[in-house]
């Protein structure tokens, strides 16, 4: 059962992303209003992903310090990993494969309901740098 949705980050709710993020994120805003104890999900350990080969293949992308952000919503599980993505933003679809493997790696502190671990989802941007 998908519980709700945070951020940490300034990001707002995007449109056309699916409408179970949407409804999700009203949830949790739902039961905080309410006073039920709740403890948002957290990052704890990242894999910085790869920049797609195609992207480098740009000629833009010769250009030192360039870089591309890519809005993540992601479903953290009660153990604390993330079981599905959506991605948005101007050509993101690129970056999926590269978020994907990454965060098959990345370990997050699922999202308390009244103490109990519960699934949930978490939006954040993840940056791409050509150094």
């Amino acid at each position: 059962m998908l519980v709700g949705c945070t951020t940490n980050s300034a990001l707002k709710m995007p449109q056309g992303v699916d409408n179970t993020y949407t409804r999700a994120y009203a949830e949790w805003q739902s039961y905080q209003k309410q006073g039920i104890p709740t403890q948002d999900p957290r990052i704890i350990k990242t894999v910085t992903p790869r920049m797609p080969e195609s992207f480098l293949k740009r000629p833009h992308a010769k250009n030192k310090h360039t870089s591309v952000t890519v809005n993540v919503l992601a479903i953290i599980n009660e153990q604390g990993t993330a079981e599905g993505i959506a991605i948005y933003g101007e050509g993101s679809e690129e970056f999926r494969p590269a978020i994907e493997k990454a965060l098959r790696h990345w370990v997050f502190k699922p999202a308390l309901l009244r103490g109990k671990p519960h699934t949930s989802c978490i939006k954040f941007p993840i940056r791409f740098v050509i150094r």
